[in-house]
């Protein structure tokens, strides 16, 4: 125990010494005005990275990316100046076309636009914040139904936001809305661009991060309470300056996950080791702009908003002696839903008035053997008739889509691989959290597994793991992990499976469906007997004994189910809920490693959470 805590102070300082001694090159797009840079610059100091001193910021001209010869000047200016690339949303698609071959982190939006080419992969990471859809319903919603017919978007002249006006309209357009384009020249010129927006009957703006220069901020704000039109954004530095309000990223979290990026891709780690994060907007409003507007905000934006500006200690005020929601309602819950989960969920429900045996009532149906074109047809009869909702979890959600034909809005949290096996024509009738994907696992698993090969899952013969072990090995794959699979069917199976699993494998993740308690006590057991470390994405399992894993806070997730769930049941679309994406987090069980005599990496000890 000594040796740890002695160890990693020296590590710590080991680091900044090699950072003062060497100059690290950070690239970034010339003429950027996105905040978050400058943000970003100053969180690199906590970092021993400090601009003009070890740490030179290069600026990359990206306007002549439209030609052959002008990719190759850009590729071969980026490869030979800049150690690292960093690029956020707005340049992130050039960066994409150009198909650089050097190190490159991005925060970009999910989606086709800002996926990385295969050939990008291997030198390159990043943080998702949702998909642009997404990102510009929520925007939309913050204002009242009667003022969405027509928005304005507006940006400066020569901002790199003029070539995507083009496919924000398609998506406008896509939502039944009216959008409307205007550049600026100056300050002095913001006042003409707002008057123009009014006369034409444009209700509300929106404002992209690079949309506008830090120092005009002040006069755009100024013609938005003059002209009584609102201006809805993506950072909280604008809103609490005085914009609306809008969905967006919390910096105070992502800052230093970038910045801890960008030290350890500057300090030689390959940006593919690091895996990619997903970080899903939240809304915040400025009530004091609210009241200056004379706005009537949605409730539900209100609800789940941080809000800025007056009476911002309102909202606290309004969770206590939740009254039940009038009405009796029913969710259709698969048998094969965990109950720890299921218990979580009932909890974060009666904080928003439904509680169960009272309003809400629960349904369980078997999902064991959908594959059955009979087993379906029932199903599919016998779902709609009793469930105004229907609940379901990653395990099942495969087996649920398969079924056709019925129409109940389904509320899910699953990975992002098995979310992505929703067709998109069913999409507007799914709504959920994500959480981390398994290609995510897989990189953090190797990470506090030294970069270990071989995984051993570990799952109960209840489980769907045979319906998507395939599609996991093929995830493993991509990284240079082998799988090996491992069933049991009660705890007098797991010592026989995890003997097997030793002899292929460097660790073990439990795939946890349809585990009992008797079930946890006997892998606890197993491990340390074997000496086999075991991952869980829950932490009560690492509390209970397991090694560790990327963790799900419960409580965070089903509180953010239940709010859909609320919604649902008053009768929102699916499609009008933007899909959530949670972060998992590291824990460790430093009694457990010490057990199995597991030495962990520094940078791993860095991030997590810490069971002693």
């Amino acid at each position: 125990m000594f040796v740890i805590f002695l160890i990693f102070p020296l590590i710590g300082l080991a680091d900044v010494a090699r950072a003062r001694t060497t100059v690290y090159r950070l690239g970034v797009p010339e003429g950027h005005t996105t905040p978050l840079y400058e943000r970003l610059f100053r969180t690199l100091e906590n970092k021993g990275l400090i601009v003009g001193e070890n740490l030179q910021i290069v600026p990359i001209n990206l306007t002549d990316f439209q030609t052959k010869t002008g990719k190759e000047k850009i590729r071969r200016e980026i490869a030979e100046k800049c150690d690292l690339f960093f690029t956020t949303g707005d340049h992130l698609v050039i960066i994409l076309a150009i198909k650089i071959q050097s190190p490159l982190l991005f925060v970009g939006m999910t989606g086709p636009e800002h996926t990385l080419p295969p050939t990008m992969q291997k030198n390159s990471t990043g943080f998702y914040r949702g998909s642009r859809v997404a990102i510009l319903k929520q925007s939309i919603e913050m204002l009242p139904e009667g003022r969405r017919g027509k928005l304005g978007l507006i940006y400066f002249r020569g901002s790199s936001l003029k070539a995507q006006v083009p496919a924000n309209q398609k998506i406008f357009k896509n939502l039944g809305i009216e959008l409307v384009s205007k550049e600026y020249a100056d300050k002095a010129d913001i006042e003409r661009v707002m008057q123009q927006f009014k006369d034409e009957g444009v209700k509300g703006l929106i404002l992209y991060p690079p949309g506008v220069r830090k120092d005009e901020l002040p006069e755009l704000i100024t013609w938005q309470n003059r002209l009584k039109l609102p201006v809805i954004g993506q950072t909280r530095d604008s809103i609490e300056k005085g914009i609306l309000g809008g969905p967006t990223m919390n910096l105070k979290i992502l800052m230093p996950n970038i910045a801890d990026y960008v030290a350890k891709i500057l300090q030689g780690r390959n940006p593919s080791q690091l895996p990619v994060k997903y970080f899903g907007p939240r809304y915040v409003v400025n009530l004091a702009t609210v009241s200056k507007l004379g706005l009537n905000i949605p409730r539900e934006v209100v609800e789940q908003a941080d809000i800025v500006g007056l009476a911002a200690k309102a909202k606290v005020q309004q969770k206590k002696n939740t009254p039940l929601v009038p009405g009796n309602f029913v969710i259709g819950i698969p048998q094969q839903i965990p109950a720890p989960l299921l218990k979580s969920l009932g909890r974060a429900l009666s904080e928003h008035g439904y509680v169960e045996n009272k309003n809400l009532h629960f349904i369980r149906f078997d999902l064991k053997n959908s594959n059955n074109e009979e087993k379906q047809q029932q199903l599919v009869r016998k779902i709609p008739s009793k469930a105004d909702l229907i609940f379901v979890n990653g395990s099942v959600l495969p087996s649920l889509i398969q079924l056709l034909g019925f129409k109940t809005p389904v509320c899910f949290i699953s990975t992002k691989e098995i979310g992505d096996l929703v067709p998109d024509d069913r999409k507007n009738q799914f709504a959920g959290v994500i959480r981390t994907s398994f290609a995510s696992t897989v990189k953090i698993s190797q990470m506090m597994m030294h970069g270990a090969k071989r995984m051993g899952i570990l799952a109960h013969s209840h489980s769907n793991i045979l319906h998507i072990i395939d599609q996991l090995r093929k995830i493993a794959d991509d990284y240079g992990v082998t799988i090996e699979l491992a069933r049991f069917s009660s705890a007098s199976d797991i010592g026989a499976a995890m003997e097997g699993l030793r002899k292929r494998s460097d660790f073990v993740l439990l795939f946890p469906p349809a585990t009992t308690p008797e079930d946890i006590d006997e892998i606890v057991y197993q491990q340390n007997q074997l000496r086999l470390p075991v991952l869980s994405h829950f932490k009560k399992h690492v509390e209970a004994g397991f090694f560790g894993g990327p963790m799900m806070d419960m409580n965070k997730v089903t509180n953010k189910l239940a709010e859909y769930i609320d919604k649902l049941l008053q009768g929102r679309s699916p499609c009008s809920l933007p899909i959530y994406y949670y972060q998992d987090k590291i824990i460790i069980n430093l009694r457990t490693a010490s057990i199995l005599q597991q030495d962990i990496p520094a940078d791993i000890t860095a991030q997590a959470e810490i069971v002693k």
